[in-house]
C-alpha cells in the first residue's frame, strides 16, 4: 500500500517544496478542531476534519521519502505526533476511548524498542466509527456507539 501511494503522491510536483514535519504540525492542529466539533457532537464536522488530518498524516511520509528525507527520527516525531493527536481526540470522548490511546501509547513504545510497527489504528477506526454513528440513526447500534465513543 505504502509503495502505492508513494508511487502515485510522489510523482506531483508541489511535494519538492512542502516540508514533512510541518505537515505533521498541522494534522495536530486538525487534531484541535476534531475535539473542538466532537465535544459539540458536531458529527460531520468531525469526520471531515479528522479525514483531512489523516491525510497529512499519510502525506507527511510520502513527502519525506520523494524528498529523500526518511529517518528513523522521522518515523519517532510521525508516532509521537499521531499519539498526542489520538490524545487530544480522546479528550471529547469517553473513558472508553481514552483508555484505548494510553494503551497505544505504550503499544508505540514497545514499537520504537523492538523495532516493529505495532499499534492500534484508531483514528482509522474512529472515523469509521463516526461514519457508521452518524449513519444508523436512532436504534439499537446508534445507542452502542453513543455509549462507546461517548458515555462510557
Amino acid at each position: 500500500m505504502k509503495r502505492w501511494f508513494d508511487r502515485l503522491l510522489g510523482r506531483l510536483p508541489f511535494l519538492s517544496e512542502l516540508n514533512p514535519d510541518q505537515l505533521s504540525g498541522l494534522g495536530l492542529l486538525l487534531s484541535l478542531a476534531v475535539y473542538y466539533f466532537l465535544s459539540r457532537k458536531m458529527i460531520g464536522a468531525s469526520i471531515l476534519v479528522l479525514f483531512a488530518s489523516l491525510f497529512l498524516d499519510v502525506l507527511d511520509g510520502v513527502v519525506a521519502r520523494a524528498q529523500g528525507k526518511a529517518s528513523e527520527g522521522g518515523w519517532v516525531v510521525d508516532i509521537a505526533v499521531d499519539r498526542v493527536s489520538e490524545a487530544v481526540i480522546s479528550l471529547a470522548l469517553s473513558r472508553l476511548v481514552v483508555l484505548v490511546v494510553a494503551f497505544n501509547v505504550a503499544l508505540s513504545l514497545y514499537s520504537y524498542m523492538s523495532k516493529k510497527h505495532l499499534i492500534i489504528p484508531v483514528r482509522q477506526v474512529l472515523i469509521l466509527a463516526l461514519v457508521v454513528y452518524s449513519l444508523v440513526g436512532a436504534g439499537g447500534v446508534h445507542l452502542l456507539l453513543d455509549g462507546v465513543l461517548f458515555r462510557m
